[in-house]
């Protein structure tokens, strides 16, 4: 790069790393920070509404684990843990589609059943039985 550097001082950094060269481009723009020693991680989707929403409408217990595990991965990745987030991730993806999937084949099941009530028990009528004796 050809352009200036720039000497800056940080008051607010420890004794030992008092200054930073920062490289200033020919056109005069502003100085740019030296890149980071890793990549910034993306942040993991944490999955949170398919939680709540697995919990109000299907399975509660189920959605339950699901929104602690949601919770679970905000705190990690801003403590820095970024492959215990993901792992935190992946179970509330997968809580919250078990929840699903019992909700929906128990409100199969329970569909089935009440139609199947309706249609043999409700066809029969009691009018037709003689109950003189």
């Amino acid at each position: 790069m050809s352009g200036y550097a720039v000497t800056v001082d940080h008051q607010d950094e420890s004794p030992a790393d008092d200054s930073r060269i920062y490289d200033i481009g020919d056109d005069g723009s502003d100085p740019q920070p030296p890149p980071l020693p890793f990549e910034p991680q993306k942040k993991p989707d944490n999955h949170l509404l398919k939680a709540i929403l697995s919990t109000v409408l299907c399975i509660p217990l189920i959605g339950l684990v699901a929104i602690v595990y949601a919770a679970k991965v905000d705190s990690c990745y801003s403590q820095g843990f970024y492959d215990e987030a993901m792992e935190k991730s992946r179970r509330a993806n997968a809580w919250g589609n078990a929840a699903i999937i019992v909700g929906l084949v128990i409100y199969f099941v329970v569909f089935v059943f009440l139609f199947f009530m309706m249609y043999y028990v409700g066809d029969s009528s009691y009018s037709d039985y003689d109950y003189n004796y």
